[in-house]
């Protein structure tokens, strides 16, 4: 999976479209460094933050990176890049996430555009199955959204215990779609314990893929910027509702009068409760633990 959507692609997204050129200098704070103001927090504003930006996978269940992240970022200028890229693998290894080698192969792709709607139409002819864990209305919806930024996921089911799933054909015998029936090879998994807690399987991101508006980020500070993004590549997150300002990067297009300055400590407490939780209960269950992570997290916080 780790090589699913390679470095062909992203030359050739390279070359298909124009480089978006931020007119924002580079920042003078280091990546992935965070600025934050605590506060002691009532259990029903955690809830509330929480259910709010967490959005589940097929399943019932939150996917968050098991494998290790290897960012590439597209369509800034080559430092601009770079940091972003950084500024991901920093706040992925402070927040519990494994980063990748030098050298590893991309599975987590940003990409700036002045037409994303464009890209994503050319990306589904090209390579199809870099879609095949979204509906086709999703895909459509991708198309003509108007968000500053689109973005889905790869998604890889394996058992709790992380051992992968085994192709098999329908029936005995050597049945199945040789054998003329129609019928599809099915996933099935083998060898897992099942528990009255936890599921079976697991949901793991396997790529992701984020495209940014060009024209709708213009005199965003790309200190911000990457940790908007940041954000977005660590969990899969709705950000179509925004959340109290001055508690959340991802507020960062919807009042500009409360932009924070980067991620918050509300921001970090969520990724940390994201990959510290058990991801082999049901979304309802690992949102509980991710709650109670959450209030300890900002609670230390606030006394240090």
């Amino acid at each position: 999976m780790r090589n699913l959507a390679s470095g062909p692609l992203m030359a050739w997204l390279a070359l298909a479209m124009p480089l978006w050129a931020s007119q924002q200098s580079m920042p003078d704070t280091a990546a992935g460094q965070i600025v934050v103001t605590g506060e002691r927090t009532p259990e029903e504003v955690v809830r509330d933050f929480v259910r709010g930006i967490a959005e589940e996978a097929s399943g019932d269940q939150l996917a968050r990176w098991e494998d290790p992240i290897c960012p590439q970022v597209i369509g800034f200028l080559d430092e601009q890049n770079a940091y972003v890229e950084e500024t991901i693998t920093a706040v992925a290894v402070a927040v519990g996430a494994e980063a990748g080698a030098e050298g590893c192969y991309a599975n987590l792709f940003v990409v700036v555009a002045d037409n994303p709607g464009e890209v994503i139409q050319a990306m589904r002819l090209r390579q199809p199955a870099l879609f095949r864990s979204i509906n086709p209305p999703e895909r459509r919806r991708l198309v003509e959204s108007d968000s500053v930024a689109r973005m889905w996921s790869m998604l890889v089911t394996r058992g709790s215990d992380g051992r992968p799933t085994q192709r098999q054909e329908f029936g005995s015998g050597g049945l199945g779609p040789a054998a003329g029936l129609g019928v599809p090879d099915t996933e099935y998994l083998f060898g897992v314990q099942p528990s009255r807690i936890t599921l079976s399987t697991r949901v793991d991101l396997a790529a992701n893929f984020i495209l940014l508006d060009g024209n709708r980020i213009e005199g965003i500070d790309l200190n911000q910027l990457s940790g908007f993004v940041a954000m977005l590549a660590l969990a899969q997150i709705d950000i179509d509702d925004p959340v109290r300002p001055e508690r959340s990067i991802l507020n960062l297009f919807h009042r500009s009068e409360d932009r924070p300055a980067d991620l918050s400590d509300w921001d970090i407490a969520y990724l940390r409760a994201l990959y510290a939780s058990d991801n082999r209960p049901s979304a309802t269950a690992q949102r509980g633990q991710m709650m109670r992570i959450m209030r300890e997290t900002l609670i230390q916080e606030t006394d240090q």
